[in-house]
């Protein structure tokens, strides 16, 4: 049994039907197509899917759209360092 639906794209990904061709945007409309007890579905782009999109609410975007910063894992990363061998010096 197969399901298809439209949603919006939380992140920019390729289209699996054409490829490099087509990157979809975040937010773009795109089908969704899962079959039987696949879990991961594939997602085509407005063009390759052959019919109109529906019209889709907008993404609703989570908390705020800043980067993860990754220095605070370094400093983390450098405490546990120091925990676990204390015998190497520190940088």
């Amino acid at each position: 049994m197969s399901k298809r639906e439209w949603k919006r794209v939380a992140a920019a990904r390729f289209c699996g039907y054409c490829g490099t061709d087509h990157m979809i945007q975040k937010g773009e409309p795109a089908l969704f197509i899962t079959i039987g007890q696949i879990k991961k579905p594939f997602v085509r782009c407005a063009e390759c899917a052959g019919e109109q999109p529906p019209e889709l609410p907008p993404l609703k975007t989570s908390g705020s759209d800043v980067p993860f910063a990754f220095e605070h894992i370094g400093a983390v990363a450098k405490k546990l360092r120091a925990e676990w061998m204390p015998y190497r010096d520190s940088e």
